[in-house]
């Protein structure tokens, strides 16, 4: 196996649909912009400026396209049978959030398609990927029946190991890489697994918090180790602090972020976080025989509010192609003063990260994704960057075309009451077939209706 494992960064596209509709209890952001307009023309921009920028330093950058919307089948399947029109028109007003679950664009946020082990760490050398059921939420569990198909669609089965999603369960809620750190001194060499759960259902002394819900549980987190077959002396189990999750703080991407060697963590975010992060420095110390980078940044330098307005841990730090590593701020880490006198310091004071790079995600943002939300990392060798359906990757011209299908064919702004319109359901299916046409995926399977079926 080749030994030139770099990461790979996997961004949704932001479909036509996308909505406020404030569906993720517990999301601030997306419950403080439930039923505003939305443009997603601006929200598919913003994202792909975002992946090409990635692109232009040097670092492999594929798009996946946006899943099947509006999920009429579904809608089928809960009692809303007969004629799209007669259809949309009746759960719009007997079941508005039915509606929005079935034209949701949450798929764009890629952190959550699954969790990916490195063919470095798996005992076969594959790299394994499960995707996240996520069957926490109504309209994010729509998701994971298509993005196994489209990950064995992408990814040949020469090199990579695509496992069905976990059981449909309360106790086996995963939401993917959102709750999931690898840490090494370079992608080639074996990685250091945290995994960040919510709840641990089988503990009755288990802590738990008051407001909002956990998302990520410890018997998911437990069943990836297992299925990957990652060493479990290479793997830290931690919980979510419930008070973190009570300030709508998620996922642990919210209040961490690692790339490499560097760990970058809020003081806050785990429950007895000194003991967690003392046995990952142990593992880590003992695996690569050097030191781990940890960056805490205590309440009093940022806070809690702070830490979810800003998104600053939701950002991605990333290596050149010259080494150089910078990091992939939203605009709201810099327009807040604590966050960015953090960043500030972190350029200064620390050896790993040497620049900051500010990105408009105001839209993805306002729906309480940031720029690690719309990503997906995979560490991959040469051999399986090369087997990797060619389509997908983010080549100039095909930035160029997905930029030219966007300002065409996505509506500059809708609303709730667009949700309703025929001609709009027509559009999403029109853009959605020209994105597939664009990632070469002609031939994968809609899961749904075709255009020429949208007749009354």
């Amino acid at each position: 196996m080749s030994t030139s494992v770099v990461e790979v960064n996997l961004d949704g596209l932001v479909g036509p649909s996308h909505h406020y509709a404030g569906l993720a209890f517990g999301n601030e952001a997306s419950l403080k912009h439930r039923a505003m307009p939305s443009s997603p023309r601006h929200a598919a921009i913003q994202g792909l400026e975002k992946a090409w920028q990635v692109a232009r330093l040097g670092i492999p950058q594929a798009v996946l396209p946006p899943q099947n919307r509006p999920r009429l089948d579904w809608l089928a399947e809960l009692g809303f049978a007969g004629p799209p029109s007669v259809v949309l028109s009746r759960v719009s007003q007997e079941a508005p959030q039915l509606l929005s679950a079935a034209y949701s664009a949450s798929p764009m946020w890629c952190a959550n398609a699954g969790t990916v082990s490195p063919s470095t760490d798996t005992p076969d050398r594959k790299v394994h990927v499960t995707p996240a059921n996520l069957n926490h939420g109504l309209h994010r569990s729509l998701e994971s029946e298509e993005t196994l198909k489209l990950f064995r669609a992408i990814f040949p089965s020469s090199h990579f190991e695509i496992h069905l999603p976990l059981p449909i369960g309360r106790n086996l809620q995963d939401e993917g890489a959102a709750n999931h750190t690898r840490l090494a001194p370079t992608q080639s060499k074996p990685g250091i697994h945290l995994f960040v759960y919510g709840v641990d259902s089988l503990s009755p002394e288990h802590a738990a918090p008051e407001k909002f819900p956990p998302r990520q549980t410890r018997l998911a987190s437990e069943a990836i180790i297992r299925r990957h077959g990652l060493d479990p002396a290479h793997c830290v189990l931690a919980q979510q602090h419930p008070d973190t999750i009570d300030a709508g703080v998620f996922h642990h991407d919210v209040i961490g972020v690692g790339h490499e060697d560097f760990m970058l963590i809020h003081g806050n975010a785990l429950m007895h976080q000194d003991a967690v992060l003392e046995e990952l420095q142990k593992k880590y110390t003992k695996v690569h025989r050097s030191k781990l980078e940890l960056v805490i940044l205590e309440p009093h330098e940022l806070s809690l509010t702070d830490a979810v307005s800003s998104y600053l841990f939701n950002s991605q730090i990333l290596t050149e192609a010259s080494g150089r590593r910078t990091m992939i701020c939203p605009s709201e880490s810099e327009s807040n003063p604590a966050a960015a006198r953090c960043l500030n310091r972190l350029v200064e004071s620390s050896s790993c990260v040497e620049s900051v790079r500010y990105l408009n995600l105001r839209e993805s943002m306002n729906n309480g994704g940031g720029p690690a939300c719309l990503r997906l990392r995979a560490p991959l060798s040469r051999g399986e960057r090369n087997a990797v359906h060619s389509g997908v990757w983010l080549t100039e011209s095909r930035y160029n075309t997905l930029r030219s299908i966007i300002e065409c064919m996505y509506r500059e702004q809708i609303t709730f009451e667009d949700l309703k319109d025929l001609d709009f359901l027509a559009e999403c299916s029109q853009a959605r077939k020209a994105i597939l046409h664009a990632l070469e995926l002609d031939d994968f399977e809609l899961d749904g209706f075709e255009l020429d079926g949208l007749k009354d």
